[in-house]
This record gives C-alpha cells, sequence and structure tokens, in this order.
C-alpha cells in the first residue's frame, strides 16, 4: 500500500515538473534579433526584484496611457554570480506593440523608451506556465546558453528574458 501512495506522489511530481517545463528540450540558435520598442525602468540591486518592476510599469501603461502589453522584458547587465545583488543592474519593463507605438510617441511616459538595436544573438525558446517555468528555465537555459555564446565566439550582450504571454513563452537572447 506505501509503494502505491509513494508511487503516486512521485508519478504526480512526474507529471507537474514536466508541465512547467523540466524536461523540455533547450535548443540554441544564432538569429538576428530586436528592433523591439520598450518601456522601462532601470533597476539596481537583486534580480529578484524584476517582477514587482515588470508588474508597475505594465500597469502605468495600462491604467495610465492605456497601452496594453503582452510581454514583459528584462535586459540583465551583470553575471549574478560574478556581482554583489545590490550592484546588479537591469532595464525592466513591456515591450509595445507597433500600432501603439504612436501613442506612446503622443504620450508623456514617466518611464524610460528604447528601440532594442538589431543584432546577431544566441536565442532560446522555454514554456511560460508560471512562476516555476522561470526558476526551471533559468537553471536550464543559462548553462547552455552560456557554453553556446563562448563556443560560437558570439560578442557579450545583456542576458535577454522576453515573457511573451499570449503564445505561453519566454524567449531569451544574448
Amino acid at each position: 500500500m506505501i509503494w502505491i501512495i509513494v508511487s503516486i506522489i512521485i508519478a504526480t511530481i512526474i507529471v507537474v515538473l514536466a508541465y512547467f517545463g523540466a524536461f523540455h528540450n533547450v535548443t540554441i540558435r544564432t538569429e538576428n534579433v530586436g528592433g523591439e520598442t520598450v518601456v522601462y525602468k532601470s533597476v539596481l540591486g537583486d534580480y529578484r526584484q524584476t517582477a514587482s518592476v515588470s508588474d508597475e510599469v505594465y500597469y502605468y501603461l495600462q491604467d495610465e496611457l492605456k497601452i496594453v502589453t503582452y510581454k514583459g522584458i528584462g535586459l540583465y547587465y551583470d553575471d549574478p554570480k560574478k556581482v554583489k545583488k545590490e550592484e546588479l543592474k537591469s532595464d525592466v519593463g513591456c515591450i509595445i506593440e507597433p500600432e501603439d507605438i504612436e501613442k506612446l510617441e503622443n504620450a508623456d511616459c514617466k518611464y524610460k523608451i528604447k528601440k532594442l538595436p538589431v543584432q546577431e544573438s544566441a536565442v532560446t525558446e522555454f514554456p511560460f506556465k508560471g512562476f516555476p517555468s522561470v526558476i526551471l528555465g533559468l537553471i536550464k537555459v543559462y548553462p547552455k546558453m552560456n557554453r553556446y555564446v563562448i563556443e560560437n565566439s558570439i560578442a557579450p550582450k545583456p542576458s535577454v528574458e522576453i515573457y511573451d504571454i499570449p503564445n505561453k513563452k519566454i524567449i531569451y537572447r544574448r
């Protein structure tokens, strides 16, 4: 009887891990990507605070400027293994859809705005089905991404994470 309960628990854990992407095959490729218009806030400190900053920008755009966004973005400039938490630098916010750029240009936006350069980058995708997907993505993607960048001599750039909500995926670029 006990082994049946243990088997059910293990099977449940495996199903949950699979749902959040633990068994997703990470394949890195090189592409020319970028060109998005981003509304963002520069952040100094622990990368864990970026989710709340992204929400802050999102709700400002939605409530104050009446711009609906579907993609969150984080540009991470430092390696958390080499830089103290309180000194980590990032830009966090939302990608503006092309049809809303004019609306943004005519607004008095309290956040920074920039257009990302189009450049050759290492790129991969990971399923996004909630916060556990974010953690699993960090664990699975970054080691492979770092090796790929070194092996393919890709120029250093910030790590970029795009949270594509409608398509339920996280796009990683480096």
